[in-house]
């Protein structure tokens, strides 16, 4: 068998692979949605209608990444850590005991969606921990786009 032929068999091989590999791929991308999501949508209420909370920023404790300030904002969607088990986030606000913290604690479940598809991360909170005055309340345990409510945990203070 000459060179000519060995490099002809060789592409053919190749382009055989390459097309199975495509046959069976993700495409574009239907087969790998998720119904869960990387983040959790907190919401502070008052207890009262004489209580009010202005929150100047929220700061997640390991990156120092700052969420954009809206201090009229009380319902904010906070990213978790996929590489740790609990996210600390650095609350400040107009209150005497500001600087405040909210720890969410959770569990990450990793799943296979397919072999073509790769892998889907899941989130099940915990436990929810805060510095402040109030209490903290799991609305939605598993963090999923498919819930009526969209809060997942609700903050009175």
């Amino acid at each position: 068998m000459s060179t000519i032929q060995r490099i002809g068999r060789n592409l053919l091989l190749a382009l055989a692979v390459v097309l199975l590999f495509m046959a069976t791929s993700c495409r574009d991308f239907e087969d790998a949605r998720t119904p869960y999501k990387a983040f959790v949508v907190v919401k502070f209420t008052p207890r009262d209608k004489h209580t009010k909370l202005q929150i100047t920023s929220i700061t997640e404790q390991a990156t120092n990444r700052k969420l954009p300030d809206d201090p009229g904002q009380l319902t904010y969607a906070l990213l978790l850590d996929p590489c740790a088990d609990s996210t600390t986030f650095v609350i400040e606000s107009a209150s005497p005991t500001s600087p405040d913290t909210l720890t969410i604690t959770y569990q990450r479940i990793v799943s296979l969606i397919s072999h073509e598809c790769g892998a889907q991360l899941e989130f099940v909170l915990k436990k929810v921990d805060a510095t402040f005055a109030g209490e903290a309340k799991i609305i939605n345990d598993r963090l999923s786009t498919l819930h009526e409510s969209a809060t997942d945990i609700q903050v009175y203070f």
